[in-house]
């Protein structure tokens, strides 16, 4: 296969993915990222971390989150918010057998301003409430900075 045929079938690959999912990840080539790191280090076997591009698009928040080195075939939730008792919970997802996740998407949120990040067993998280229920920092991944999204749209 040559050169040429090998691009043209990969910008195929992501044509077809584009239109099987509806996504368009606008903020390819712009993005705002989070790292994320783990509370305690003690608790993982492998060097748990993980990492967020987000980007605010039409009232909408698309997020893009991968972590790895997590404790396998748990369930995770990406959650943000000011405090532990008002989060939003942007999504959830469970690791494989290898300890990773993908979590991606796009909702409607209002304004995140200042909000912290993090993934949190989804067992600790009530998602219907927007709040903590139990408290277990040591098995988390905690992003670096805060999201700053302010929505324009009413």
């Amino acid at each position: 296969m040559t050169k040429r045929n090998i691009v043209l079938v990969m910008a195929a690959a992501l044509v077809l993915q584009i239109a099987l999912t509806e996504q368009v990840y606008a903020w390819v080539g712009c993005p705002v990222d989070v790292r994320f790191s783990p509370l305690c280090y003690q608790t993982f076997k492998c060097k748990a971390q993980g990492g967020m591009q987000y980007y605010p698009s039409g009232g909408r928040f698309w997020f893009d989150f991968g972590g790895i080195g997590l404790e396998r075939c748990k369930c995770y939730t990406l959650v943000c918010g000011t405090s532990i008792d008002n989060l939003v919970c942007l999504g959830s997802g469970r690791t494989n057998r290898y300890g990773q996740i993908h979590i991606y998407g796009r909702i409607n949120t209002g304004d995140l301003c200042n909000a912290q990040v993090a993934l949190v067993l989804t067992e600790d998280v009530d998602r219907r409430l927007g709040c903590m229920i139990d408290w277990d920092p040591c098995r988390y991944l905690l992003g670096a900075c805060r999201i700053n999204y302010k929505d324009t749209y009413d």
